[in-house]
């Protein structure tokens, strides 16, 4: 059914459904206890598009086809607009109890909703549930609150805020401004799923400790020797960098300073520090060995680099230049874009240069640093490789044994589907 003008429907009593196409010149205004839109349906106006059936206190819309407006405008005790359906409007205002925005599968393949403006949305509903891959998107600004105001306006104030706003895998997008006022906010990721990898192993690993010390040696780190009738261990004097030994200063080698220990003495990139090899200020090891120890290192900045935003598609400001190809809606997005890309842009900037001399203050503090306290480090490490050598002759002759079966594993991530929700520049 077509009208170049108005075209209005009202049912006191009954249900709304359609699979063919309504179509307004102007404007589309349906009154009905139910509005079914079905998956072949179509209701469209050049003007506003109004769905309402606040004349029943339990009324729905639910919607699989496609509803579109220069301004849409919903208003239902529950609103659904399930998997094929599409919900445009340059202007989108949404007043229910409960409104959902979902996947449902139809002959075998899912697809998920999409509510899409090309200029602003308002929800104002008690209860939002976007799941599974359905679209909340603004191409301007987007709110959502509890209820909507007598400009169609979603209220986030925090006079009338949403009960609950479920984001469940799907996505929430305002290429503008965003507001988002509801009591309880989930953004879920329903389809995370981990499982334990080996990244190392297994192997097994020996492991003494010699009679009246608490230290666990590796045996990697001590040889054998026959004495009498028996045999026995003595240490090495460089300690292997096994991280289930335990040393204990005065009774085992300890590591050297800035010992690293490297799958590749080729490749730096593959040499980590062996624990302990450090030495910080609070180390033993100062005292042990009678020396002051230095001042505390300065500490690396915690700022996280910040990341320059996007600019605009400049093919968008083809749309604000007078003549065949001006589109003032894609004008208007096209300049809040540039705005929001310019705000973004400036903070980025103050950002950068806060990061860049953070990082250049500790970089002198740290040079500084290295350079007071070199020679101490130097002292120490000569003293720890004296104390090692003690343990060159000395005898193990009674221990208790430990053989260990070690498998290292990493969390790995096999499935995830995170819920989206950000204001973005494109």
């Amino acid at each position: 059914m077509r009208a170049g003008g108005d075209l209005s429907l009202q049912l006191h009593d009954g249900q709304f459904s359609n699979a063919g196409q309504w179509q307004a010149g102007q404007n589309l205004s349906l009154h009905a206890e139910h509005i079914n839109n079905q998956v072949s349906g179509e209701l469209l106006s050049l003007g506003t598009t109004t769905l309402d059936t606040r004349q029943n206190s339990l009324g729905a819309v639910t919607n699989r086809g496609l509803i579109d407006g220069a301004d849409t405008r919903i208003s239902s005790y529950n609103v659904n607009n399930l998997g094929t359906g599409r919900l445009y409007g340059d202007r989108i205002a949404i007043a229910a109890h409960t409104l959902s925005n979902a996947e449902e599968v139809l002959e075998g393949q899912t697809t998920a909703a999409t509510i899409a403006a090309r200029e602003r949305l308002d929800i104002g509903a008690q209860y939002i549930i976007n799941r599974e891959g359905a679209l909340l998107f603004s191409a301007g600004e987007l709110a959502i609150g509890g209820a909507l105001d007598a400009n169609y306006r979603a209220i986030v104030d925090g006079s009338a805020n949403a009960i609950t706003l479920n984001n469940n895998s799907a996505t929430i997008e305002s290429l503008g401004n965003m507001a988002l006022a509801a009591d309880t906010l989930r953004n879920t990721n329903e389809h995370f799923e981990i499982t334990l990898g080996v990244i190392d192993g297994p192997r097994t690993i020996t492991l003494i400790r010699p009679s009246g010390s608490s230290a666990r040696i590796p045996t990697s780190n001590l040889r054998t020797y026959r004495w009498s009738r028996a045999w026995g261990y003595r240490y090495l004097t460089d300690p292997d960098p096994e991280p289930l030994a335990v040393t204990v200063l005065g009774q085992t080698p300890i590591p050297g300073v800035g010992d690293v220990t490297c799958t590749d003495i080729d490749d730096d990139d593959t040499c980590t520090r062996v624990p302990g090899a450090d030495y910080p200020h609070t180390d033993p090891a100062w005292a042990y060995f009678g020396l002051t120890p230095p001042a505390p290192e300065p500490i690396p900045p915690t700022l996280s680099a910040p990341v320059a935003p996007q600019a605009p598609d400049e093919s968008g400001a083809d749309s604000c230049e007078a003549g065949a190809g001006f589109d003032q809606s894609a004008c208007d997005a096209h300049q809040q874009a540039q705005a929001t890309y310019d705000q973004a842009l400036a903070a980025y900037q103050i950002e950068q240069t806060a990061y860049t001399d953070a990082w250049a203050q500790y970089e002198a503090d740290n040079d500084a640093w290295d350079g007071t306290y070199e020679v101490l480090y130097d002292t120490l490490d000569d003293k720890i490789t004296a104390y090692n050598r003690q343990f060159a002759g000395r005898n193990i002759t009674r221990w208790t044994q430990y053989n260990i079966k070690r498998t290292e594993h990493e969390s790995q991530v096999t499935s995830s589907a995170p819920g989206r929700s950000s204001p973005v520049v494109t």
